[in-house]
């Protein structure tokens, strides 16, 4: 062979091992695209896990997806629109009665920035002030389970009051009209009333001895049976998220108001510690708000209660984080 040939040789050979290379390569580096939907006051953990790059290092490639509330991150994970999303209790609920498909995979822990706001000079000063008002609310979303409890804890039940159902974008124009004499809605939309009757409004805020409201990270039997290896990389993630956050609180909220266009305000105020956890308290507060939907509204009244327990899979932070599966589960 000349040393022509063996030229040729040698240069083919080391075309074809950088052409293996930088496929295989390329391949290493290949992210699994993932949609994440959720209301930002439930989901900076997830805004956060994208900001700092946490989802990357994961190898997930994640679209995070702002949305006014939980009910439309549970429609589009229902839909298969989202991959997963952030939802409350409420919308758990709720779903249950249409299909046992969602799939709850960790708690976000508590978030408690619901409030019913009032103009500054209504005669509405208590929660027992709110008996025989008029309410706008966003029917089947914290709004409503928040209002339910806070009515339930001074003596007042739903029919003492008027629901109206509003959605949050709309309630600051509906106290203006005087369409309604209270709203009960969270954050920023709270911050966007506040600023809109420049200040003048009262609040009645939660607490964790009113309405406890968890989050949850949920998706679908279909999608976690076809993608097993995502939810995994997904909850280490968002247990990176939550190390940032709960470390960072100021860091964290501007990065969530650059994320979703919010008032800095706002954000501040709903910014809380986070828990990614699973606990033996999800099944009981889904399920008791059930018992109460089939209870006072009239198109559930002949339903029969859904296995929640069908919707709440720990597995995947179990074999992620056991320490954060509580003992039971």
């Amino acid at each position: 062979m000349s040393n022509c040939d063996r030229f040729v040789v040698l240069l083919t050979l080391s075309l074809t091992f950088l052409l293996v290379f930088l496929t295989t390569g390329a391949r290493a580096t290949e992210r699994e695209k993932v949609i994440y939907a959720g209301a930002a006051n439930i989901s900076f953990a997830a805004v956060v896990a994208v900001e700092k790059g946490y989802f990357v290092e994961e190898g997930l490639d994640v679209d995070y997806q702002l949305v006014q509330t939980g009910k439309l991150a549970m429609e589009a994970v229902m839909s298969g629109r989202a991959d997963f999303g952030s939802v409350v209790c409420t919308n758990v609920t709720y779903a249950g009665f249409q299909s046992d498909a969602m799939r709850l995979i960790a708690s976000n822990g508590l978030t408690l920035d619901d409030a019913v706001v009032v103009p500054i000079d209504s005669p509405i000063h208590t929660a027992s002030d709110l008996k025989g008002k008029k309410i706008g609310l966003a029917l089947s979303t914290s709004s409503q389970d928040f209002l339910i409890h806070l009515l339930a804890k001074n003596g007042i039940t739903w029919v003492d009051i008027k629901p109206v159902s509003l959605q949050p974008p709309t309630m600051l124009a509906a106290l203006r009209g005087g369409q309604v004499d209270a709203v009960t809605t969270w954050q920023p939309w709270r911050a966007g009333i506040r600023k809109g009757l420049n200040g003048a409004v009262r609040e009645i805020n939660n607490s964790e001895s009113i309405y406890p409201r968890q989050s949850f990270v949920a998706s679908t039997d279909n999608y976690l049976a076809k993608h097993p290896d995502v939810p995994g990389k997904l909850l280490r993630a968002l247990i990176k998220g939550e190390a940032f956050a709960n470390a960072h609180s100021e860091e964290t909220a501007q990065l969530v108001a650059k994320k979703t266009g919010q008032d800095i305000e706002a954000v501040r105020a709903y910014i809380m510690p986070v828990h990614i956890n699973m606990n033996n308290g999800i099944l009981p507060l889904v399920t008791d708000y059930a018992h109460w939907v089939i209870q006072n509204q009239e198109e559930f009244q002949q339903k029969s209660l859904p296995d929640y327990a069908k919707n709440i899979d720990p597995s995947y932070l179990k074999a992620t984080a056991p320490d954060r599966v509580e003992k039971g589960m």
